[in-house]
């Protein structure tokens, strides 16, 4: 009898960020190594208001470059997807929802489109709660809370990204800032 592998793996989490935090941390390509366990090295080749190509590393294929197209949709969508003709040949999507409270509902959904080449080591690999909680970790290295401000109270200045322009926090006062041009 064969044992057939699970081609594909989704899960969802909650991240107490605003959808733009999250959507910036997972379009941008070039940082993935620091937070993204599946991703040991990353270089933008080129990118456009919507798309970008990224050579990749995947730590289940060491040494190996894949040449990924990124299409991203601003704080709602990343989408990464192997060149044809790659091995591993893959599809990450990640979807950013709306939440309660402010935060952002983050869901990977990981496909392999084709068997890679060393399989078992993609499938122990394919860890999106992992992934999950190395985005939110990402998350608050960047985040104090929009709301309330900064978490350490010596902090002097904290600058948030809104979809409404730039919120700033100076010695314990909030300020919205709108551009002038």
């Amino acid at each position: 009898m064969k044992l057939e592998l699970p081609r594909r793996r989704t899960a969802s989490r909650t991240i107490g960020c605003d959808a733009s935090l999250a959507w910036h941390i997972l379009s941008d390509y070039s940082a993935w190594p620091e937070w993204f366990p599946l991703v040991t090295r990353a270089t933008q080749l080129a990118r456009e208001t919507n798309f970008a190509l990224v050579d990749v590393e995947l730590a289940p294929f060491p040494g190996r470059r894949v040449s990924i197209e990124c299409l991203h949709a601003p704080n709602a969508r990343v989408l990464a997807k192997s060149l044809i003709g790659q091995d591993p040949d893959f599809v990450l999507d990640w979807t950013i929802g709306l939440a309660p409270s402010g935060q952002t509902l983050v869901t990977v959904k990981c496909t392999w489109v084709h068997t890679p080449s060393n399989f078992t080591a993609a499938m122990g690999a394919l860890d999106p709660e992992g992934w999950l909680n190395a985005l939110a970790t990402q998350v608050s290295s960047f985040a104090g809370d929009l709301a309330a401000g900064p978490a350490d109270p010596s902090t002097i200045l904290e600058i948030y990204e809104t979809e409404d322009g730039l919120v700033c926090w100076y010695r314990g006062n909030k300020y919205e800032m709108k551009a002038v041009s």
